[in-house]
């Protein structure tokens, strides 16, 4: 029987962990954007690279930091469950808070977002299903190895250059920070976010594997559900804010973005440093996405312009469904 005391202490410090991924996240995009503007880079340029990744940051620190210290099935539930957590309970919320032109119709969907993003999403879900499986190479076993890393980085790649060269939309960033601030403030604001990005990593990721070991629950469940809403939190409040703010499109577009990143940057690059086990049941996960993305693709509702509130609902209950069946499973 292991000590409830201990047990105590190793969940605070893992919650301590998350917060500073989400705190440090914050801080190093907000300093890396300061750079960007100081150098001149263009708004539109930050806010299709910086922003849109930057919510994913904490994503990317527990992720890689699981990798480095093998727990590589921390690193895979973190992924997949944020993706899930951005589809079901992010897009819900959005949905439900949505007003409309006539107060009730929920989330307004950009065009940009169903012709080029949501076809973008769903073609590299199928590849991560496909390399995932090993269905491609026909290898027994199921492992996504350095070579899958590689085709998801370059799937990530190429979804970049379409977003840059074919969508025209005009983008904005969220960020309200000063154009002009101190040098020593843009290099606190990096390399504290670094540092508590480091640090938040390493004990989000070392004290779930022992709250895994003590408790019985799996590495995946544990960081698919508790890892991957801390590191979701970004999101979450992007999309709040941006539903509050009147900038719907921003709301869905940087769920989407999130999930793509997630799926083909994060792993990609988390597969060529360390090769990661897939189990078959892992495909639930990642089908439940797909299959959500594939209803935001072919919705009717309103001519495709809106996702209506009782889609949002639906979402929101499937998503406390899933918290169940990843913790039962």
């Amino acid at each position: 029987m292991f000590n409830v005391d201990s047990l105590w202490i190793d969940s605070l410090l893992m919650i301590a962990g998350i917060v500073m991924l989400v705190i440090g996240g914050e801080r190093f995009v907000e300093g890396a954007i300061l750079v960007s503007r100081k150098f001149g880079v263009g708004e539109r340029a930050i806010g299709l690279t910086l922003v849109a990744m930057g919510t994913s940051l904490p994503e990317l620190a527990s992720t890689l930091m699981a990798a480095v210290k093998g727990h590589p099935k921390i690193s895979l539930g973190n992924v997949l469950g944020s993706n899930v957590c951005n589809t079901l309970l992010i897009a819900g919320a959005g949905m439900i808070m949505g007003r409309g032109f006539a107060g009730f119709k929920g989330l307004r969907v950009s065009p940009a977002l169903r012709i080029i993003d949501l076809p973008l999403f769903v073609f590299m879900s199928i590849v991560f299903l496909l390399v995932a499986n090993d269905w491609l190479s026909g290898l027994p076993g199921n492992m996504i190895t350095r070579t899958d890393g590689l085709i998801l980085l370059l799937t990530f790649t190429a979804f970049l250059y379409i977003l840059y060269v074919v969508r025209k939309e005009k983008q904005s960033s969220e960020y309200a920070i000063e154009v002009v601030a101190p040098t020593w403030r843009i290099f606190l604001y990096v390399l504290g976010g670094l540092a508590a990005l480091i640090l938040g990593g390493w004990l989000a990721v070392e004290y779930l594997a022992r709250i895994s070991e003590k408790t019985g629950f799996s590495e995946y469940s544990l960081s698919a559900v508790v890892l991957a809403l801390g590191t979701s939190l970004p999101e979450l409040v992007v999309g709040i804010a941006a539903v509050v703010k009147s900038a719907p499109y921003m709301a869905m577009g940087n769920v989407l973005g999130s999930n793509i990143f997630n799926l083909a940057g994060i792993l990609g690059i988390t597969a060529v440093i360390n090769p990661i086990p897939f189990e078959l049941t892992y495909n639930a996960d990642v089908i439940l996405v797909l299959v959500v993305s594939l209803i935001f693709w072919f919705n009717p509702y309103s001519g495709g312009r809106f996702l209506p509130k009782y889609l949002g609902f639906f979402l929101v209950a499937t998503y406390i469904g899933y918290i169940f069946f990843v913790l039962y499973r």
